[in-house]
């Protein structure tokens, strides 16, 4: 039977196999069996982290998993304890944990490797997404486990409180928005810039790379940035990384400079800073809100089941 738990929120679902917890809002439970990650945040990756239990089991959707890999390889994340625990949740097959079964889609909410959940028990059928997109390139995905989630009937859906707080004075509307804000910099800094990215989203660093291309911009990658987008990327794109060139080199052809963190600045340029590496929680920069109007119609698409906000 799924409860959560008041103090901090937690939900879990007690079952034959033992506890089912769904991501984390505080703390991982000690009683947590198997642990279901649907998208990463800063808290959930520390508590990650910090894990020292040897009997947990970890699962997360494979591109979250590929990314984790990645970015601990290139030194782009330290090292995340019990690592090996980490299993990989199918998309689209019912995995059953006794008597509760559990089937994952992939979502959209601009982090990478995103899942929805469609939880059935003995007693009912729920559905469960953290947050979503209203917009974006992978609107598709939101579509189908909406239709998923109506057509299977579920009476409850699971949402958090990050679809219904008030717009961030610096969030944008998608990630359209995002892109728009990076190329109007490039419009206005002709010269030689410096830019400190994000690697948490290597699909939005391609498309950063894609927009700086249009604009005859080439980029120089810091090596474990370059490293971690020749794991993503097919070279479409034309970059290339600071161990073959110099700031000087860059500045001949009005290049994108990877500052370093401890650097603030380098020669006459602009630096553009991604709100990404800044914000406590990407899904606040990101996401869009829920107005009255769109929460009815979301649930008129999940097919009218009972909104319980976490």
């Amino acid at each position: 039977m799924q409860k959560i738990i008041a103090k901090t929120g937690e939900i879990i679902f007690s079952s034959s196999k033992g506890i089912i917890q769904i991501d984390i809002q505080q703390r991982i439970l000690p009683t947590t069996k198997y642990l279901i990650i649907t998208h990463l945040t800063p808290l959930i990756l520390a508590k990650l982290q910090k894990n020292t239990d040897p009997e947990l089991k970890i699962k997360v959707s494979y591109e979250l998993y590929y990314l984790l890999q990645k970015l601990q390889r290139v030194r782009l994340l330290e090292p995340i304890n019990q690592f090996q625990q980490f299993q990989i949740i199918p998309v689209g097959f019912t995995q059953q944990f006794g008597e509760i079964s559990l089937t994952a889609y992939r979502n959209d909410d601009s982090l990478t490797g995103s899942l929805a959940l469609l939880i059935k028990t003995n007693e009912q059928t729920l559905g469960y997404c953290a947050a979503f997109a209203l917009a974006g390139p992978h609107l598709k995905r939101i579509h189908r486990w909406q239709k998923i989630f109506r057509q299977a009937g579920i009476t409850l859906f699971l949402t958090s409180q990050t679809m219904f707080q008030p717009a961030a004075p610096n969030s944008f509307s998608g990630e359209v928005g995002l892109l728009h804000h990076w190329e109007k910099f490039l419009n206005r800094h002709q010269g030689l810039l410096g830019v400190q990215l994000s690697p948490w989203n290597p699909e939005r660093l391609q498309r950063y790379l894609v927009l700086a291309a249009a604009h005859q911009r080439k980029v120089f990658l810091e090596p474990h940035f370059a490293n971690l987008l020749s794991h993503f990327s097919e070279r479409t794109t034309d970059w290339t990384t600071q161990k073959t060139a110099t700031i000087e080199q860059a500045g001949q052809v009005n290049g994108v400079w990877q500052l370093k963190k401890q650097q603030a600045v380098i020669p006459a340029t602009a630096v553009f800073i991604d709100p990404a590496c800044q914000a406590a929680d990407e899904l606040t920069l990101i996401l869009e809100r829920l107005s009255e109007p769109q929460q009815q119609k979301l649930l008129q698409q999940l097919g009218q089941p009972q909104l319980q906000i976490i």
